[in-house]
């Protein structure tokens, strides 16, 4: 079953934004989403590799599109560290489990922490939150991937990234 959100934020932006750099942007990454999505539902073995560079093009997009919204602002570097614990917790839990998908996998952990990274300079904190829920529900993913199944915990992965998701699309274009 393909997921709704990305649909739903692609939605939420044609009808609530004047078409500008930032709105094509959002729109090209919500895009990436959801063909990331499409590729997890159809085979999440065949095209895990597919599904994750579609959310890294994605996250790239969300990045521009951070960047073309307002300058990094380094009195906010404090949140960094939120990230960094975060990566640096992943790589501890992953780093030894990925085999021939290491290098894949560490560029997308690079991209999605450099997304959660600009999202803390040049946002408000729902942006920054909806990007630090995002690297939370990839990181489920990684250690179920990887780690140890979850099992009961593929509802907590799909509320994570729905709430990510619409935290980031709808706190992009509101005032914070």
């Amino acid at each position: 079953m393909v997921k709704v959100v990305p649909i739903g934020g692609l939605v939420y932006i044609l009808l609530n934004q004047e078409k500008s750099k930032p709105v094509y942007l959002a729109i090209a990454a919500v895009i990436f989403s959801g063909l990331g999505d499409i590729a997890l539902d159809l085979d999440r073995k065949k095209y895990f590799i597919f599904g994750l560079g579609f959310f890294l093009i994605s996250h790239v997009f969300y990045i521009f599109t951070f960047l073309s919204i307002k300058k990094p602002d380094l009195s906010n570097r404090g949140r960094l560290l939120i990230i960094a614990g975060l990566l640096s917790i992943m790589v501890y839990l992953i780093h030894d489990k990925l085999g021939a998908l290491t290098i894949p996998v560490f560029l997308y952990m690079a991209v999605i922490a450099t997304m959660a990274s600009i999202a803390s300079l040049t946002s408000g904190p729902g942006v920054f939150w909806g990007a630090v829920i995002f690297m939370l529900s990839d990181s489920m993913i990684a250690i179920n991937k990887f780690v140890h199944p979850l099992g009961g915990f593929s509802i907590m992965i799909i509320i994570t990234y729905y709430i990510a998701q619409y935290v980031i699309v709808t706190g992009l274009f509101r005032s914070e």
